[in-house]
């Protein structure tokens, strides 16, 4: 049987609550942004660090073990948000997203490089379209289609800090009011 997998961070409940604020502001200053918006629910918060799509179930041990030998090889310290922005970055705004600090990016874009390669050497090829750099992010809001709005970046004064104890294993269910999302396993990380 076959399950829509994704890797992610899910965000923990003292930047939940940072970034609520910060949203809850963003929206009451820029009410015409948020009209009609689809808001996420903020227990549906995480960065997706690599889509798998649709793989067999029986995969998934694999995939547990590829992730815990690449956390052993690349430390992932803690995260932090620095911007609130609409999204894509250079296409018409379809989401708002909160922003990682580009360390951040760095450090999440070599464990994903990581996991891709030890992916590949267990012939576990993930779908969807793989984008050279890491632009890791928590998708806020989404957009009604079509709305003509000029690019919205909100940078911080003091960045959001997202501490990472684990990475966990996703799938999502799709279902007439959107994608739910649960964790299919949890893997802890040992920082040192």
């Amino acid at each position: 049987m076959k399950k829509s997998l994704f890797i992610a961070i899910n965000i923990p409940p003292e930047a939940i609550e940072a970034v609520r604020q910060l949203l809850q502001a963003d929206s009451a200053t820029y009410p015409d942004l948020y009209a009609n918006a689809r808001m996420t629910p903020s227990q549906d918060w995480h960065i997706t660090v690599l889509y798998l799509g649709e793989q067999e179930e029986h995969s998934i041990d694999v995939i547990e073990r590829i992730i815990t030998d690449v956390a052993r090889q690349i430390t992932i310290p803690q995260l932090a948000i620095k911007m609130l922005t609409t999204a894509p970055p250079h296409r018409p705004p379809r989401m708002i997203w909160a922003t990682l600090l580009a360390e951040s990016n760095t450090v999440l874009g070599t464990f994903k490089k990581g996991v891709l390669q030890e992916l590949a050497n267990h012939a576990i090829h993930p779908q969807g379209e793989q984008f050279a750099n890491f632009n890791g992010h928590i998708t806020l809001a989404r957009l009604p289609e079509g709305r003509k709005i000029a690019d919205h970046a909100i940078a911080l004064a003091h960045t959001i800090p997202i501490p990472v104890a684990r990475i966990d294993i996703m799938e999502t269910h799709l279902e007439s009011t959107g994608a739910k999302y649960s964790i299919v396993r949890s893997i802890p990380l040992l920082h040192e």
